[in-house]
């Protein structure tokens, strides 16, 4: 029988075939689902606006090879910044427009 975590990894790699989208990583396909919330930060009375892009892909398709290498997503080139595994099986992968 397998265990909760196994059944949730299989759920993830389900999830993100279904709704996933392809990019290039560093020359190579790969699929993952893109994601560019909004995000704010403050700096004392000073604030930013800004997108915080990431793209979250199945851990077993990156490594840590893969960290500050090229993405190119929806046509727009980006840098991965920081691979983020969630040890269910998946990697959020951080990006940076290029």
């Amino acid at each position: 029988m397998a265990t909760p975590l196994e059944r949730l990894a299989r759920v993830n790699v389900r999830a993100t075939r279904k709704y996933s989208e392809e990019a290039v990583l560093d020359g190579r396909p790969i699929q993952g689902v893109f994601e560019s919330a909004y995000g704010g930060d403050s700096f004392g009375a000073l604030g930013m606006d800004n997108s915080v892009p990431t793209f979250t892909v199945l851990s077993e398709d990156v490594s840590e090879d893969d960290r500050r290498q090229s993405i190119r997503v929806r046509g727009v080139d980006y840098l991965v910044t920081a691979l983020e595994p969630d040890g269910a099986g998946d990697t959020v992968l951080r990006l940076e427009r290029a």
